[in-house]
């Protein structure tokens, strides 16, 4: 087998592992977006001063969960774009799964409960796969791949 064959056999790891970068990279952002928002957002730390129970202010820590599908939309094909993908918009197709999660995220407690998905670790790995996924399918076959091309045919002179 030549080297050009064995190294374009290949690609789909390559392709992989570009949209495991693309898909790290966009969490991340997000994640560290929203822990910025729930740091620098100045909390109400005003006395209670009512009958009723007091809750904790939660704005922050909303806008936090609102702001992760944002980043990663915007974050996935920017990412893409540095890397070479072909149609880099489709890396923020993801950012849909992130909308799921923030939904469950901002439900009633007893709701997440029975959300298959309620740590932290799932939802992430969940999240890289629809990057996997896209980038195999954006992610052309460089030529020479693994069937016979018409130069190899000893026929054709």
């Amino acid at each position: 087998m030549s080297d050009r064959v064995r190294a374009a056999s290949w690609w789909p790891v390559w392709a992989i592992l570009r949209g495991l970068a693309i898909g790290v990279v966009s969490a991340g952002a997000a994640v560290g977006v929203a822990f910025a928002i729930v740091e620098l957002v100045p909390r109400d730390t005003a006395p209670c001063d009512s009958d009723l129970v007091c809750l904790p202010d939660v704005r922050s820590l909303i806008l936090a969960i609102v702001s992760v599908p944002v980043v990663i939309a915007v974050v996935g094909p920017v990412v893409a774009r540095l890397l070479g993908m072909a149609w880099p918009w489709l890396f923020a197709a993801p950012a849909g799964w992130a909308v799921v999660l923030a939904c469950v995220g901002l439900g009633p407690a007893d709701g997440q409960e029975h959300w298959p998905f309620n740590d932290p670790f799932s939802s992430v790995v969940i999240l890289l796969v629809p990057y996997c996924a896209i980038a195999l399918v954006t992610v052309r076959q460089p030529p020479g791949g693994p069937g016979p091309t018409r130069a190899d045919d000893p026929a054709v002179g």
